[in-house]
């Protein structure tokens, strides 16, 4: 596991913490997300299910028959909307 140390501000903020914090940088882009650590089941849940998708979702998408597409496949559809 990697370490990263934090400067005080960044530390005080992530202490006051009650629950899952979602970490952006400054152009706002996802970083990851922080546990404190977990003082109940409710707080470790919490986090499994915002990382996770719901089981009831994996059923139900591998149950539809329709066409699906590849991330590449997404992101070329997307950069040739970009284009037009």
């Amino acid at each position: 596991m990697s370490v990263v140390t934090l400067d005080e501000s960044i530390s005080e903020n992530l202490r006051r913490a009650t629950g899952i914090v979602e970490l952006r940088d400054g152009a706002g882009k996802v970083l990851g997300v922080f546990a404190p650590f977990f003082r109940s089941e409710q707080d470790f849940t919490q986090l499994i299910r915002r990382i996770l998708p719901h089981p009831d979702d994996v059923r139900h998408q591998k149950a539809v028959n329709e066409k699906t597409f590849s991330t590449d496949e997404v992101k070329a559809h997307l950069r040739s909307l970009g284009a037009a």
